[in-house]
């Protein structure tokens, strides 16, 4: 019988390794146009910090949080938050709304339910 001993910094090295494959086809990525999209008024080091956080949240959904921590002080992160401007929810990644809604987004935000009528058998 073989036993293996991990060896963290040899795995930090293989996670950086992801992590950098991410950074590289972040242009390719569907998933992150919106990333892209909310990118392009932010300074170029806001940019790459942000795709930084970006990229480490995707890889740390399948790791324990130590890990996590452990790559964000890896990259110098450790002090920020997840990111300039981002909020992350269920995995998507959005660009926080503006600090009111116009008049327009409340309208249409209010849906009206007249003319429907339930289908036999649902509540």
């Amino acid at each position: 019988m073989t036993f293996f001993r991990l060896n963290d910094q040899k795995a930090l090295a293989w996670l950086k390794l992801k992590c950098e494959v991410i950074l590289a086809k972040f242009e390719s990525y569907t998933l992150l146009e919106s990333v892209r999209n909310g990118e392009k008024h932010l300074e170029a080091n806001k940019v790459a910090d942000g795709r930084k956080h970006v990229a480490i949240r995707l890889l740390g959904d399948y790791l324990a949080p130590a890990w996590v921590d452990m790559l964000k002080k890896s990259y110098g992160l450790n002090d920020v938050a997840d990111g300039p401007g981002y909020e992350y929810f269920d995995n998507t990644i959005k660009r926080p709304l503006s600090n009111g809604n116009s008049a327009e987004q409340e309208k249409a935000a209010k849906v009206s339910d007249a003319g429907y009528e339930p289908r036999p058998g649902w509540h």
